[in-house]
């Protein structure tokens, strides 16, 4: 299967690929941003021949048959530089992704079709188990699937048949015991033992803390169940018979899970027409990674896509706003946006406002932006009857250098001090330390 490693917002030929295969993708593309309400396709086709390939913020997989599209988050610096994925880059990058969403605790993920998956050796693994174990645990909610099974024991009273052989070898000197066979109603399937084997497997393998918590949740679940090994589990589920239609609701997750255990992969099965989609929305990731390590800086709770009133007087409808951060400190009201945009991509130092207009950041910032921050100060403050202005905070990715990360601020036309806020994109020990130190500080620049 060939497959095509791409960042997100990236731009590239792909001449190669037949109508036929740029067919297929469009339509998973189209079929998932229907299905999700989605502004914009995750991905396209476009050009006079249509072979230039391009994506947006959205990170993940979309594959069909023999062909693979993984498209990367730019987490790495000198990704934002190039619309190519350079040789190994992708375990780093993915590292970077899980540790994102372990710290934030986004778990929004969205999938369509019927994952056909295979042996390789990575790309996202802990997200597909993830994936797994949601999909699973959705299914053992509404049930544990049982059916009756066979089995043989010695009991004291007879069950079911006697198993005279066995009475007259095993226990001719133990009336005690006797030799029986007999069918019971037991969650205790091969089904729910493969599962169950994917889910221990998995849990000792994952980083991601979400995954561990939901394979928690699958594995008491099927409490009731056997434990076996990897090689019976995959043994097993190449004698399991045609699937029933109650049991039919677990094939998706079955299939995922034996897949996983054949090596936690993502390749199609050649000659097999399955679809697979699995993206996440990087600026919602972003917002929610901004989230928690404001949580761990300021100690307080931030109050997120909260309403705080509307552009115009007239009801219904009077155009809500609603910012992505607001929080309260001892310095007053917090307003705070992020904004998923590579600002400083290729750079080595943060942005910074200054006196003339050449500034870094008079010339990366969007006045869209500062004046959707400063309409949020001014409905808070009416809102709230304040004898102050609140603070603003706008909040960007940064891979730049972190002796580099500094935060810099300015007065804003209504007077409110405007902060210029890097996020660091790259593994820390403690979540706080993505943000600068001096953010807040004395505001020093507050007469730019």
């Amino acid at each position: 299967m060939d497959t095509i490693r791409l960042p997100e917002w990236g731009r590239v030929r792909v001449p190669d690929l037949t109508n036929d295969q740029r067919e297929r993708l469009s339509d998973l593309s189209v079929a998932w941003k229907e299905a999700n309400r989605l502004p914009a396709l995750p991905l396209s086709f476009e050009g006079t021949d249509g072979k230039t390939l391009v994506t947006r913020q959205y990170v993940g997989v979309i594959e069909t048959d023999d062909i693979a599209i993984e498209i990367y988050p730019k987490l790495d610096k000198g990704i934002g530089e190039t619309d190519t994925l350079a040789e190994g880059k992708e375990k780093s990058v993915l590292a970077n992704l899980m540790w994102m969403l372990q710290e934030s605790g986004y778990d929004d993920l969205v999938d369509t079709g019927d994952g056909g998956l295979d042996e390789s050796q990575e790309s996202f693994p802990d997200l597909f188990a993830l994936l797994m174990a949601k999909r699973l645990r959705d299914e053992l909610a509404r049930g544990v699937p049982r059916s009756y099974e066979r089995f043989e024991d010695d009991l004291k009273t007879v069950r079911g048949r006697l198993l005279v052989g066995e009475q007259a070898t095993r226990n001719f000197d133990r009336w005690d015991r006797i030799a029986c066979t007999f069918d019971e109603f037991t969650p205790d399937t091969a089904v729910c033992r493969i599962l169950r084997c994917a889910c221990q497997t998995l849990q000792g393998r994952v980083r991601h803390a979400e995954a561990r918590r939901v394979l928690s949740e699958c594995l008491g679940l099927l409490d009731e169940v056997s434990d076996i090994s990897v090689a019976e589990a995959l043994h097993h589920a190449n004698l399991l018979p045609p699937w029933s239609r109650g049991m039919e609701r677990f094939r998706r997750p079955f299939t995922l899970a034996v897949r996983l255990l054949r090596g936690l992969s993502h390749d199609l099965l050649a000659g097999h027409r399955d679809t697979f989609v699995f993206l996440l929305n990087m600026n919602r990731v972003f917002e929610a990674f901004v989230t928690a390590a404001l949580e761990a800086r300021f100690g307080v709770p931030i109050r997120t896509q909260e309403p705080i009133g509307t552009l115009l007087k007239t009801k219904p409808g009077g155009i809500q706003q609603k910012p992505d951060f607001l929080w309260k400190t001892e310095q007053g009201i917090w307003i705070g946006d992020a904004k998923y945009k590579h600002l400083t991509a290729g750079m080595e130092m943060s942005l910074t406002f200054a006196k003339d207009e050449t500034a870094p950041a008079g010339r990366f910032l969007s006045p869209d932006d500062i004046r959707q921050l400063t309409v949020y100060a001014e409905l808070v403050r009416r809102q709230e009857a304040l004898d102050t202005i609140p603070h603003l905070a706008l909040f960007y990715p940064f891979q730049g250098s972190e002796a580099q990360l500094r935060a810099d601020s300015t007065l804003a036309w209504n007077d409110s001090i405007l902060w210029l806020v890097p996020v660091l994109l790259r593994q820390q020990s403690k979540l706080a330390s993505i943000l600068p130190v001096n953010f807040p500080e004395a505001h020093a620049n507050e007469t730019n």
